[in-house]
């Protein structure tokens, strides 16, 4: 049991700093949200493999413009990033 308390208490400021994110995590959790809805829409068989069934209907396209778009969407991103 006092292993159990010395455990928490040491854990205990580092729950605390993580408990209030700054700028940049909210900055970053925004910028995560926007690629995963982005990766959604582009790959609807990923979309529905992992439970989300909006592009149940669609399939994913492969041709040279659509690639061409996403390679310039990823570099976009990291750049953000």
């Amino acid at each position: 049991m006092i292993r159990l308390l010395m455990l928490l208490t040491l854990c205990f400021p580092f729950a605390a700093a993580i408990a209030k994110p700054t700028e940049a995590d909210n900055l970053f959790v925004a910028l995560y949200e926007r690629e995963w809805q982005w990766r959604l829409r582009e790959y609807p068989q990923l979309a529905t493999a992992v439970g989300v069934h909006d592009y149940d209907a669609e399939l994913g396209h492969v041709d040279i413009k659509t690639q061409n778009a996403r390679l310039q969407w990823l570099k976009a991103f990291r750049k953000d990033l």
